[in-house]
């Protein structure tokens, strides 16, 4: 008994049908590249008045329930510390008396402590400027009051901006609490530090919910 089998060769598949097809694996490799949100620049100065006691500028804050870390815009306005979200990358341009905080920090009562030096929080960041061999570094800090075991934990990449924001808002807390000021609206003392979930609205439009949160 003779058998045969039929062998089906797979044609190779022509170069000219390939190119297309890596063509258009590299543009969809570059879309997805280019929609991937570069990270904030790093945070190194801030706006220090001393002649009126007030300090803007980008500061990171501690998110309570993830524990990542976003950038914010602040403001110290006498006793009370303001932070935005929308104005964030922004800065202060189109920040007035109009524009909506996103939380604000009663510093009344408070307690503003450096914390220890920790790990660049943008990664790839430059070391301090003029010493290219020193290694990149954040420079955290809290707000706390004695009433909350909770804090608000924030943040620069230089050493000297932290130092700046701790003396200014010490000040602001010394100076409110010995004066009885900063707290207009009616809230206890430190009410507000680290708003979470969005409370209530005050007359401004910003939020206040207690102490220890992080959604800001």
């Amino acid at each position: 008994v003779c058998t045969s089998r039929l062998v089906h060769a797979r044609a190779p598949v022509p170069e000219t049908a390939a190119a297309p097809m890596s063509a258009m694996i590299q543009r969809f490799r570059k879309a997805v590249g280019s929609s991937t949100p570069e990270p904030p620049p790093p945070v190194t100065t801030c706006d220090a008045n001393d002649a009126t006691g007030s300090i803007s500028g980008h500061l990171w804050k501690e998110r309570d329930v993830v524990k990542s870390w976003r950038q914010r815009y602040f403001r110290l306005e006498n006793s009370i510390l303001y932070y935005y979200i929308d104005d964030a990358r922004a800065g202060a341009d189109g920040i007035g008396p109009a524009t909506k905080p996103r939380g604000t920090i009663y510093l009344s009562g408070c307690t503003v402590m450096r914390e220890p030096a920790r790990d660049p929080i943008v990664k790839g960041a430059p070391g301090p400027v003029g010493d290219v061999s020193a290694a990149p570094r954040s420079f955290p800090f809290s707000i706390r009051h004695p009433a909350s075991p909770e804090s608000t934990k924030l943040a620069t990449d230089s050493e000297e901006a932290t130092a700046t924001w701790v003396a200014f808002l010490q000040r602001a807390a010394a100076r409110s609490h010995l004066s009885g000021a900063g707290t207009a609206t009616g809230l206890a003392p430190g009410a507000g530090v680290g708003v979470s979930s969005p409370g209530p609205a005050s007359a401004n439009g910003s939020r206040q919910s207690g102490f220890g949160g992080g959604g800001g």
